[in-house]
């Protein structure tokens, strides 16, 4: 019996069958392989998704800057440019609806657009690759974080909205007075589209180094007057991004002019003047 035992056990079948299975260190070389692939391959799709959003975005704004034309085509060639309550960095701003102490709600700039019928279709004005729910497309499910549509009654808590695009901080608009639903103040003057030329009208929101660095990170797509949209290296302008004010409400001169600031005697000066074409 052991001989017939240990014949069947040397025999080529068996030996075959023995050749078949794989070793523990074979299967673990294999698990080693992959792993590796899978290395080398994740970052090569993250940066191929990032790409085609980085485009996507493009694409959105150049289609808000198409809306910012169709509106200076029908308002006398006025365009809704600028920023909000004497603060640069807030430049991408629909309605203010906030409660602190009193519920206060009113529209500012960019509302002009909506006003306008020109927001039926939400989703070209903000970018894919946003990761900040505030300015993403009804940010929150459920919540009241960049509610779409606006919302101009009183929910008990913040609910501004806010556009993913960020307008030329050239012009100021007011903060009406009083509480509760109040009325839109424009500003004294708006700017037309035929001055601003081949200026930068419109970008990615660049307000501070942590709203660049939840998009693209490595640079922002900028559309201009003249109707053309293109993308800017972070390399060109970071150094300008970084020494603006996190805090909005702080250093507010200091940051308003580090972003644009209009000289009577010589060209303007700031982040937005990197922007433009030469």
């Amino acid at each position: 019996m052991s001989q017939l035992l240990e014949r069947l056990l040397h025999s080529p079948r068996a030996a075959l069958r023995r050749r078949e299975a794989f070793t523990l260190v074979e299967l673990l070389v294999v698990i080693g392989i992959i792993a590796l692939l899978i290395s080398i391959l994740l970052p090569a799709m993250g940066k191929a998704r990032e790409a085609a959003k980085r485009t996507a975005c493009l694409s959105n704004l150049r289609q808000f800057n198409i809306t910012l034309r169709l509106y200076a085509n029908t308002y006398h060639d006025y365009v809704p440019t600028g920023y909000h309550v004497n603060q640069k960095q807030l430049n991408y701003l629909i309605v203010q609806n906030f409660t602190f102490g009193s519920w206060r709600c009113y529209y500012t700039h960019l509302a002009t657009l909506y006003f306008a019928n020109l927001m039926q279709t939400p989703k070209p004005f903000y970018c894919p690759s946003e990761r900040n729910d505030q300015f993403q497309l009804s940010g929150s499910s459920g919540s009241m974080i960049n509610p779409w549509p606006p919302i101009d009654t009183n929910v008990g808590q913040s609910a501004n909205t806010r556009v993913g695009y960020g307008t030329r901080p050239t012009v100021n608009w007011p903060q009406p007075g009083g509480s509760g639903n109040l009325l839109m103040q424009f500003p004294t003057r708006m700017d037309k589209l035929a001055d601003l030329k081949n200026l930068a009208i419109a970008a990615d929101t660049l307000s501070s180094v942590q709203l660049v660095d939840t998009r693209h990170k490595v640079g922002i797509n900028v559309a201009y007057a003249d109707g053309s949209a293109r993308w800017v290296p972070r390399t060109l302008f970071d150094a300008d991004l970084r020494q603006l004010n996190i805090n909005f409400n702080n250093s507010t001169a200091f940051s308003n002019d580090k972003l644009l600031k209009s000289n009577n005697t010589g060209p303007d000066t700031g982040l937005w003047t990197i922007l433009d074409k030469n």
